[in-house]
């Protein structure tokens, strides 16, 4: 069964040498005869403020679905080492730091079932293997107790990471317009241009429909309780 849409970035598009092109004639150069020290300055105001929009802005988070086919009695995996990265079908890497959901399904898919964040080290006594109760992610994912058979898959849903945005040719990983506003209001108010807070204007518009956007069909109630999913019991040794 298939978890998740296309690999394919929706909200990106726009290469870094088009919204350098763009923002250096928006502040009045030329970009034929920009310096290569100018051409590094809009660079890094594009690649901070892509960077900058993700971590403070949870509209641009997208979330998918890791998949890790686990190998009897190994306890430890690499966090860029999912199946689709492993199998070339997809390049995107999960950021550890933002996860939504993780656990395990039987292989075929028709079982799943939440794994519990954290390892007491005090169960490192208990020896043998089994199916897995706990994780824990540091350098890498840690399951225990190491899985005894091949017949469970790791599963995380989890939002994946900021595309490589540093050659001419890499794209926005993230809304372009925005990302292109972000860097337009630091570029105008680093020049002292009279129109930089005309910029950031239309950031902060475009980021409020984005933001709405994001919410689809969901509604919020003021004093309504969300019961949190349970958990199954884990047996005690």
């Amino acid at each position: 069964m298939v978890y998740n849409c296309d690999c394919t970035a929706g909200d990106g598009g726009s290469t870094l040498a088009d919204l350098r092109l763009e923002l250096m004639r928006a502040c009045g150069f030329n970009p034929a005869i920009a310096t290569t020290s100018v051409t590094d300055r809009f660079n890094d105001w594009l690649t901070q403020s892509q960077r900058l929009l993700y971590r403070r802005y949870r509209a641009f988070q997208k979330s998918r679905f890791y998949t890790w086919t686990l190998v009897a009695n190994q306890r430890f995996y690499g966090i860029d080492s999912n199946d689709e990265v492993v199998n070339a079908t997809c390049t995107k890497m999960l950021d550890p730091g933002k996860l939504e959901w993780v656990g395990l399904s039987r292989t075929d898919g028709r079982s799943w079932r939440p794994l519990i964040a954290g390892i007491d080290p005090v169960l490192y006594s208990t020896l043998g293997a089994g199916i897995p109760e706990f994780y824990e992610i540091r350098q890498c994912i840690e399951l225990w107790p190491a899985p005894s058979d091949t017949s469970w898959a790791l599963r995380i849903k989890g939002e994946f990471g900021l595309l490589p945005f540093a050659a001419d040719t890499d794209t926005t990983t993230l809304n372009a317009d925005a990302v292109y506003l972000q860097a337009l209001t630091r570029a105008k108010a680093y020049y002292q241009q009279p129109d930089a807070s005309l910029a950031n204007q239309d950031l902060q518009v475009l980021l409020g429909d984005l933001t709405a956007e994001s919410h689809e069909t969901r509604r919020y109630l003021p004093g309504e309780r969300i019961n949190p999913p349970a958990i199954e019991p884990v047996m005690k040794v």
